[in-house]
């Protein structure tokens, strides 16, 4: 997760014309200056969509597939963060993860979800190897 966030802090600088903004290397300064940016870069006039697809494929450095860096509450209304990850059938858990805990119920319970209720969440059944080759 380490070098998601300083590549994303790197390229939304570049978008909002901060490149002078220096990014820290260290997990827990890069997550504070990444929740700051998401919170305060954007603007009306310069919306932010952020897609982050895969979460439960990140390197669980740093805990990176419990989420805990990524603000998903209190975002301005500038901003919308789209995420993707597999279901707790596909073998996300993080290895040093509480039990039973996945990156899809890390993502639930950072959004306040209970399960099987709607809200903003869509789950996607799997594309068999036959669609994917016809797309």
């Amino acid at each position: 997760a380490p070098s998601l966030i300083r590549s994303l802090l790197l390229q939304l600088a570049r978008i909002y014309e901060r490149e002078d903004e220096a990014i820290p290397h260290d997990f827990q300064s890069l997550t504070a200056l990444f929740k700051l940016a998401l919170l305060t870069w954007p603007s009306a006039t310069r919306p932010l969509v952020l897609l982050l697809d895969g979460v439960d494929q990140l390197d669980d450095a740093e805990r990176g597939r419990e989420l805990g860096w990524l603000p998903l509450t209190s975002l301005p209304p500038a901003v919308r963060v789209v995420v993707s990850s597999r279901s707790s059938s596909s073998g996300d858990t993080p290895t040093d993860a509480p039990e039973g805990a996945t990156c899809l119920a890390c993502l639930t319970a950072a959004l306040g979800v209970a399960p099987g209720a709607s809200s903003g969440m869509v789950e996607v059944e799997a594309v068999s190897e036959p669609e994917v080759l016809l797309t």
